[in-house]
């Protein structure tokens, strides 16, 4: 187990150091005007009205991290947005006039 560890960590540095991509994807860019790329997270919001975010956590075969997507519908109209993967934190900031840019 640790060497398969050590071996996955080894891969991971020298792809790094190389550029080297084990995948490329080309990700559709949504309509909405917000978005987010942090980590291995991408957030956008979608539509005009702007109160749906779309949240796509990229994979990574070296870390071991699976493809997943999945929705957020808000109440009101976002003006921004924040997020921190690590601390499994959304912060949503509301827009007061449905004008805001």
């Amino acid at each position: 187990m640790l060497s398969e560890r050590l071996q996955l960590l080894q891969r991971h540095q020298d792809a790094w150091r190389k550029l080297s991509w084990t995948k490329h994807e080309v990700m559709e860019m949504h309509t909405g005007g917000l978005w987010e790329l942090y980590g291995n997270m991408l957030v956008q919001s979608k539509g005009r009205a702007r109160k749906h975010l779309i949240f796509h956590q990229l994979p990574s075969v070296l870390r071991g991290i699976e493809e997943k997507k999945w929705e957020l519908k808000t109440a009101f109209i976002l003006r921004d947005f924040g997020i921190d993967p690590s601390q499994n934190l959304l912060v949503l900031l509301e827009a007061r006039s449905p004008c805001v840019p």
